[in-house]
């Protein structure tokens, strides 16, 4: 997984859709990386994602929701 950046547009494409833009990047105290998301269709709605879980917009991967 590459590793995401403040401002990048992103979705889940597993279970249920969450398109948004990465706000914040961390790593738990353990050492993995998370990301909060605000979603684009309920704006100031935050979801903590791990980076498996996330796609960037426009990337060419089977996982997208097209």
């Amino acid at each position: 997984m590459t590793e995401l950046t403040v401002g990048t547009k992103v979705t889940k494409p597993s279970g249920y859709p969450y398109p948004g833009t990465v706000v914040a990047a961390f790593q738990t105290l353990s050492g993995c990386p998370r990301y909060v998301v605000e979603s684009e269709r309920a704006p100031g709605m935050l979801h903590i994602f791990s980076g498996e879980q996330l796609v960037p917009q426009g990337l060419s991967d089977d996982r997208e929701i097209r």
